[in-house]
């Protein structure tokens, strides 16, 4: 399960991810996104993320590759984020 908050704000808008990143979620967080991706700016907080699929992990690159900003705190989350953003 994972519950997106989305965040709107006059600069960015922030999505705020709890739980897991997997199976039909990663179709939500996309859906989000999009809906989001008219701010000038998009961040995504990882910060309860604890876990990723392949899916996931795959939409991440690609928001990434857009030009949203990704942040994380657990260990693997964050060496998952590192990887994307080339970090690591």
């Amino acid at each position: 399960m994972l519950k997106i908050t989305i965040q709107p704000g006059a600069r960015q808008c922030r999505l705020l991810l709890e739980g897991r990143l997997a199976g039909p979620w990663v179709a939500e967080l996309r859906r989000a996104w999009q809906a989001a991706a008219q701010s000038p700016a998009v961040f995504v907080d990882l910060h309860e993320v604890d876990f990723v699929d392949l899916d996931g992990q795959a939409l991440l690159t690609e928001m990434h590759r857009a030009g949203v900003r990704l942040e994380a705190s657990s260990p693997f989350v964050r060496h998952m984020v590192e990887e994307i953003s080339g970090a690591a």
